[in-house]
C-alpha cells in the first residue's frame, strides 16, 4: 500500500522499494543489517563473523532460559534472508554463508551513512568525529589513521582476509583510545 511500487521503473526506484522493506524492519533487525556496510561490496559472509559482531555490540535479543545467544543471530539472519537481504544463503549446519546484492549494500551504507565509515584514502572530516564504527578493507594509509580524532569509536573492523594493522603501535593506539 505503498506509492513507490508504483514508480519502479529505475534502479532508484528499486532501491526506494528495497528501502521501504528495510523501514518495515524492527529497529534491532536494521541495526544489524546497517552494519554490513562495514564490509566492501561482494564479500562472502560467515554467520559467526557477522553475529559475534552483533553480539559484541549488544544488538542481539538476550536468550531465553532454555536457548543460546547463537539462536537469536540465526533468527535474525533467516529473517533478513526471508526478507530478501541475503542471497546465495547456504546452511553449513553449524552455521550460515551468504552474500548480499549490491544494490542491498548500497542501502547498508545509505543507512549506516552518520554512524559508519568506510574510508580510503582517508581525509578527515569533523562531522565524522562521532562515528562509532570504522573498518578498513584495505591496507591504505592505515598506520596513519588519526584514531585520535574519533571521540565514539567502538568498532575497528579489518573485514578482508590478510589485511589489518601492521604495528603494535597502531594496535595500541586505537585500544588505549577507543574506550567503547
Amino acid at each position: 500500500d505503498n506509492e513507490i511500487w508504483n514508480s519502479m521503473k529505475s534502479e532508484s526506484g528499486m532501491f526506494a522499494a528495497l528501502k521501504l522493506s528495510f523501514d518495515q524492519m524492527p529497529s534491532n533487525l536494521r541495526r544489524c543489517f546497517a552494519l554490513f556496510n562495514l564490509y566492501p561490496c561482494g564479500h562472502a559472509f560467515d554467520s559467526f563473523d557477522v553475529t559475534s559482531l552483533w553480539g559484541a555490540l549488544g544488538f542481539l535479543p538476550s536468550p531465553n532460559r532454555n536457548q543460546i545467544l547463537k539462536h537469536g543471530a540465526n533468527q535474525y539472519l533467516c529473517e533478513l534472508f526471508s526478507r530478501s537481504f541475503l542471497q546465495d544463503f547456504v546452511d553449513y549446519g553449524i552455521g550460515f554463508g551468504f552474500k548480499i546484492h549490491d544494490l542491498v549494500h548500497d542501502i547498508a551504507r545509505y543507512l549506516g551513512r552518520d554512524s559508519i565509515m568506510v574510508r580510503y584514502p582517508f581525509v578527515f572530516r569533523p562531522e565524522e568525529r562521532y562515528v562509532q564504527h570504522l573498518s578498513f578493507p584495505e591496507n591504505v594509509e592505515v598506520e596513519n589513521f588519526p584514531i585520535h580524532k574519533f571521540v565514539s569509536v567502538r568498532t575497528i573492523l579489518f573485514p578482508t582476509s590478510g589485511v589489518g594493522a601492521n604495528s603494535e603501535v597502531f594496535l595500541l593506539k586505537c585500544t588505549s583510545r577507543c574506550k567503547h
